[in-house]
């Protein structure tokens, strides 16, 4: 049965906080949310999520997830302010818990800081998600909050320091044969105007690509929502000027 009749049968009958196939009400209302953000429908996203937060009738979703998801949607939806305020929450949730902190959450909001210029702020958040993820043994985290520290020091004239962090996480993340990771590494290509009309389809298409950049920006810098056309696309840069 499908996510969505599951859980408008689930509101149709009025059923008690038991349990349904296994999975609470609030799960149905997080894993729907899910659902309807990866489908673009950010605003039924929200209202489950709303529904979610004043229902809290399991412990099978913590609140500070689905405050991680809320900022997960209004980023998505080109709400960044208050994104970030979703992701500042769902920190605040796990210190109030005793918690040592989150680095998926604490590396997502280094990226949200470092995406609306706020260089110190990305870099403050980047290392604490560092040193949380360095705790807890998790490659990916550590790496994409390095990516983005990186990224934060080249904004504040820290050139040296950000070229040596991106080397290494450059070199890490093709150990672990992260694609994801890689990307972030090297950079990717956006557009200004009408540049994009036909531009990414002929990158897509060719069999050599030459870019010539109007600007060269610090690793990170572009969001990855802004990301057009990505590096192993790109066989030769030229800098304009």
């Amino acid at each position: 049965m499908r996510l969505h009749d599951r859980l408008d049968g689930r509101r149709q009958r009025r059923l008690t906080p038991a349990t349904t196939a296994g999975l609470s009400y609030l799960r149905l209302l997080y894993e729907l949310a899910r659902t309807e953000r990866w489908c673009g429908d950010f605003a039924a996203s929200l209202r489950l999520l709303d529904e979610a937060r004043s229902t809290l009738e399991a412990d099978d979703v913590e609140p500070a997830d689905l405050e991680y998801l809320r900022g997960q949607v209004l980023w998505s939806a080109g709400q960044m302010s208050s994104s970030l305020a979703a992701y500042q929450r769902a920190v605040s949730l796990v210190d109030a818990a005793g918690g040592g902190g989150r680095a998926d959450i604490l590396a997502v909001l280094a990226h949200g800081w470092l995406s609306t210029g706020r260089a110190e702020e990305a870099v403050a958040a980047a290392e604490r998600a560092v040193a949380v993820a360095d705790a807890a043994d998790l490659d990916h985290p550590r790496l994409h909050a390095m990516i983005t520290r990186a990224a934060g020091r080249a904004q504040l004239g820290l050139v040296d320091e950000a070229v040596a962090e991106l080397r290494l996480s450059l070199s890490t993340s093709i150990e672990l044969d992260d694609l994801e990771l890689v990307l972030r590494s090297y950079g990717n290509l956006t557009y200004a105007l009408t540049a994009r009309n036909f531009n990414p389809v002929m990158a897509m298409a060719a069999d050599t690509v030459i870019v010539t950049a109007e600007h060269i920006v610090p690793v990170g810098v572009i969001a990855p929502d802004h990301v057009v056309t990505p590096a192993p696309l790109v066989d030769y840069l030229i800098v304009n000027g």
